[in-house]
């Protein structure tokens, strides 16, 4: 568990997992310096399975769920963010799952969109039409992450994050995680994620030049399958945040892998349609939010 301001949360989060019906586990929380009562609210907690540490900085989300990892001793690693909630069959039911599948390389349920107070949104279905079942989701991933951070459990041989992440960690991590076997979906919707002012998901111009590198590294891996359909959603996808930040040459660069790959030619046609329009039509089209974007070197996803 990640812990970062969130002391108005992070009680509630420990304690759904004090009620899981699994209770061999122990939690590591990784306090990020926060800047609020959250590290000592963690250390009220009277429960030898609880082990708070604080990072000596501010290293990151990423960095510090690593750094977490590298101090777990068990074998199979489950992420809870600190303002998210389990329901208490969520551990017992995916270690079920991994039991029955050795092949699997990770387990995730489904879940719903709680607010600041608790409270359920499911007019948003975060997993849309996704498949569920033990399957390879690399042809998923590869354009997009559907799957939610404190839904996951992981087999810990080869899993690490990427320490200079900020927002996209728990994606890649997936996407190597696929690369070592098949996934697991569980149709049981088993986590609340909370959605409020303090998420760092929010996004920012720095969060849309970390979601381009993540897609422009997808692009230059050598994947394992019949992986063109993923690989053409994400370069449209990628052609799409190069045309919101005005980098039409990187977006025409893609026009061929776009026309090649993506699986529906007559969307594929209307963005590279949109692509060679003049700049004053194309801001008539799309909702144009050209800006200064911070470059950010790529992530090894090999």
């Amino acid at each position: 568990m990640p812990s970062y301001g969130h002391a108005r949360f992070i009680e509630d989060a420990i304690r759904s997992v004090l009620a899981q019906t699994f209770q061999d586990w122990e939690l590591i929380v990784a306090d990020d310096q926060s800047p609020d009562e959250s590290f000592d609210l963690v250390r009220k907690f009277d429960d030898p399975r609880i082990r708070c540490e604080r990072n000596p900085e501010n290293l990151g989300t990423y960095a510090t769920q690593q750094r977490a990892l590298e101090m777990a001793k068990f074998d199979l690693i489950a992420v809870m963010n600190s303002d998210d909630l389990w329901l208490p069959e969520k551990l017992e039911r995916q270690l079920e799952a991994l039991q029955d599948h050795p092949e699997a390389s990770f387990c995730f349920c489904l879940g719903w969109v709680v607010d600041g107070d608790g409270v359920t949104d499911k007019s948003e279905d975060v997993h849309a039409d996704w498949p569920i079942g033990v399957r390879d989701y690399l042809p998923w991933l590869l354009y997009e992450n559907r799957i939610l951070a404190s839904a996951v459990i992981f087999r810990r041989s080869g899993l690490q994050f990427q320490t200079k992440a900020q927002y996209s960690g728990d994606w890649m991590a997936l996407l190597q995680a696929s690369r070592r076997g098949p996934g697991i979906c569980l149709p049981e919707r088993l986590t609340r994620w909370r959605i409020h002012g303090n998420n760092t998901f929010t996004r920012s111009s720095k969060q849309v030049a970390e979601e381009i590198a993540v897609r422009e590294s997808i692009l230059e891996v050598e994947w394992p399958g019949d992986v063109n359909e993923g690989l053409g959603r994400n370069a449209l996808n990628l052609m799409t945040l190069y045309l919101q930040t005005g980098q039409r040459k990187r977006a025409w660069s893609l026009i061929g892998r776009v026309a090649r790959d993506h699986p529906q030619k007559g969307v594929a046609m209307r963005r590279i349609a949109l692509t060679l329009m003049p700049t004053a039509v194309l801001k008539k089209r799309l909702p144009w939010t050209a800006t200064d974007v911070p470059h950010r070197d790529g992530f090894d996803l090999s």
